[in-house]
């Protein structure tokens, strides 16, 4: 699935432990366009959120943008790290 600027929104097969995301301005419980670490617990992966977790579920995927991070040695980009909340 899409949003509004055709940016594809994560989906929960290829979200793990550990990956950097971000959420856009819809998420009423964390910050617009905030960065964060998946983590999981017994209960499946989540991020943190103003309430503790926003789980990660098929549904609640919608609005998760997976940030994909670059080696320090690799070609890619050479920007820092976004700040994660």
């Amino acid at each position: 699935m899409k949003d509004k600027f055709n940016r594809t929104y994560a989906t929960l097969a290829e979200l793990n432990s550990g990956d950097l995301v971000q959420t856009d301005a819809d998420f009423t419980c964390r910050p617009p366009w905030s960065f964060s670490r998946v983590q999981a617990d017994d209960k499946g992966p989540f991020i943190p959120c103003e309430e503790g977790q926003h789980y990660l579920d098929g549904v609640n995927t919608i609005g998760v943008y997976k940030i994909i991070e670059y080696p320090e040695s690799s070609p890619g980009p050479t920007s820092a790290s976004p700040t994660e909340n």
